[in-house]
């Protein structure tokens, strides 16, 4: 069991610290391939707004019921900045496609 944990650390490690080889570096990406992120971008912004409508409602349930509400907020801080990442991300593809079609 500790070889799987360990196994799927180092691939998530290494997934957020991805490395490009020359190749991949010097080519750019067409496109299709922008357009398909764009849509990527926008299915990764409307699921975090739901995710974040969901933590909202887990925050108020937690405040009527006089429960803590401290560890839900802080979740629902980071799903909102997030949410503000992904936005940025798909601002920048929106704006990469805008260059590329002025060409």
């Amino acid at each position: 069991m500790t070889d799987g944990v360990l196994t799927t650390s180092n691939y998530i490690r290494s997934a957020l610290k991805p490395e490009l080889n020359r190749a991949s570096r010097s080519q750019p990406i067409s496109r299709f391939q922008e357009q398909e992120h764009l849509a990527q971008a926008h299915w990764h912004v409307s699921q975090m707004k739901t995710h974040i409508v969901r933590q909202r409602i887990r925050v108020k349930h937690a405040r009527d019921t006089g429960q803590s509400s401290e560890l839900a907020d802080s979740m629902l801080h980071a799903l909102e900045a997030s949410l503000c990442a992904f936005e940025r991300h798909r601002d920048l593809i929106v704006s990469e496609l805008k260059r590329r079609f002025s060409e």
